[in-house]
């Protein structure tokens, strides 16, 4: 059977998350490994009988995988490496390597369902999007700055009566060009966060497949509307979470004029480490491996680099009863250190 009516009988019942599929990838790295425990294998087998769609994510990326490291198909090669390398140049040197092909095989993946004619994921899509570890600033048609973070995407809709934004993916930061006849939000499927002149920031969050939307203003005032509920303002120096329609607010604790990570670093006051591995994990170009339980009683504060994933790890590891785990340069597992 071909990679690509895998792929098509798979989404035939109903599509597999990003979840799934990027853990099959990550499983597909695991399992090409010559000296793979007893331990992994009892592991890949447990996360197999978890559930259907594990076992539909698995035969496709296996079957991808497998089309890929056989280069049978020269055409839709060809295809998929012109679509990767507009999306991850800095790694183009990895797709002549067996290695390569395992760690971007969830890249080449997604680039698959565009050159199959499927539809590939809004966020490849979008007017603006960033690729793992990189970010961009973008000037909107009003003069409004628009930065995101890395592995981001936004849609952009300008008409007379409105400024609308679309976050598909990840962050963005926002520094708004006043205009009083126009009013600028920021929509997601979680609610959306208006504004009129301000600077502010807004995140899609996903923690244990319960999706999320986290606001921080840093200049004037917004409006925080989550889908159902009625809106709440929200001041700088504050911001909040929007989940089941419900604004939790919380002060900032800073007095920045924009967030950290558009310069580089992640400021933390007493963050969930998961939450931090989640950040840290836009950067890494492969895959980072955690048990999100085993690590959830444990917090950090300090200043990470974002850009240097080893330098970051071993500061967390000096702090916190942890060690990083590298089978490649490009997969790591964090484990908790036993008492």
């Amino acid at each position: 059977m071909s990679p690509l009516h895998s792929i098509n009988q798979a989404y035939s019942s109903q599509p597999l998350s990003e979840k799934a599929l990027r853990e099959a990838a990550e499983w597909c790295v695991v399992l090409a490994d010559e000296d793979i425990s007893q331990d992994q294998r009892r592991d890949f087998d447990a996360w197999l009988q978890r559930s259907e769609e594990n076992v539909c994510a698995w035969e496709s990326m296996r079957d991808t995988w497998n089309s890929f490291s056989s280069a049978e198909q020269p055409g839709l090669s060809t295809t998929l490496v012109h679509t990767f390398e507009q999306e991850r140049a800095e790694r183009r040197s990895l797709l002549g390597k067996s290695g390569g092909f395992a760690v971007l095989l969830f890249s080449l993946f997604t680039a698959g369902w565009w050159a199959s004619g499927i539809p590939a994921p809004q966020y490849l899509m979008a007017d603006h999007h960033t690729a793992v570890g990189e970010r961009k600033t973008v000037v909107l048609d009003d003069g409004s700055q628009l930065t995101l973070d890395a592995t981001s995407a936004v849609n952009i809709a300008f008409n007379q009566n409105l400024r609308s934004i679309e976050l598909l993916k990840g962050r963005v930061f926002v520094e708004v060009a006043p205009d009083n006849s126009r009013p600028l939000e920021v929509v997601t499927n979680e609610g959306s966060v208006r504004a009129l002149g301000t600077a502010f920031s807004v995140e899609r969050r996903f923690q244990a497949d319960m999706p999320s939307l986290r606001v921080a203003v840093y200049e004037s005032r917004v409006d925080v509307c989550p889908r159902d509920t009625a809106c709440q303002e929200v001041g700088s120096g504050h911001g909040g979470e929007v989940v089941h329609d419900t604004f939790l607010p919380q002060a900032l604790n800073s007095t920045a004029e924009k967030p950290a990570w558009t310069a580089g670093t992640l400021t933390l006051d007493d963050r969930p480490l998961v939450e931090v591995l989640d950040e840290l994990a836009r950067y890494h170009h492969g895959a980072l491996r955690y048990d999100a339980a085993e690590l959830a009683e444990l917090r950090v504060s300090g200043v990470l680099p974002l850009g240097d994933m080893d330098k970051a790890l071993d500061v967390l590891a000096r702090a916190l009863p942890i060690r990083a785990q590298r089978f490649t340069p490009w997969l790591i597992s964090i484990k908790r250190k036993k008492e």
